[in-house]
């Protein structure tokens, strides 16, 4: 299956105003409605340090810490958040292989691939320096 990667995803808002996810530069993905990923832009899969392959047809709680007991039920409340709304603004928190942090922001908006194929797209969240 592949290295654990170990993901949280939480609550949270992103910057909406921007529209920031507009830019087609960005990294993206496509889910269906099961939550599986259906397709997987290659530098998303660079970020998140896994072959695309092994990404396209897992669940998004595939890529959970099984130690976080209410990773889970997190995700399961977000994407419910994301059906009633039609869209979804959040962040998310994981580990690198190296085991450095590493935080993302990333938009999901309903059928924005088309019927049942819900498109996130994501960027990194990088720290200000002093």
């Amino acid at each position: 299956m592949g290295p654990d990667i170990w993901y949280a995803y939480r609550y949270g808002s992103a910057d909406a105003v921007t529209r920031w996810w507009t830019d087609p530069k960005l990294p993206w993905a496509i889910l269906d409605d099961d939550r599986r990923f259906v397709d997987v832009d290659p530098a998303l899969a660079a970020i998140i340090e896994a072959p695309r392959d092994d990404v396209v047809g897992r669940r998004v709680e595939d890529f959970t810490n099984p130690a976080d007991a209410t990773v889970v039920a997190d995700i399961a409340a977000l994407w419910a958040q994301f059906l009633v709304g039609g869209e979804l603004h959040a962040t998310m928190r994981f580990r690198r292989l190296d085991g450095s942090p590493r935080d993302l922001e990333y938009h999901l908006r309903r059928n924005g691939a088309g019927d049942g194929r819900h498109l996130a797209v994501v960027r990194e969240l990088v720290e200000a320096s002093d």
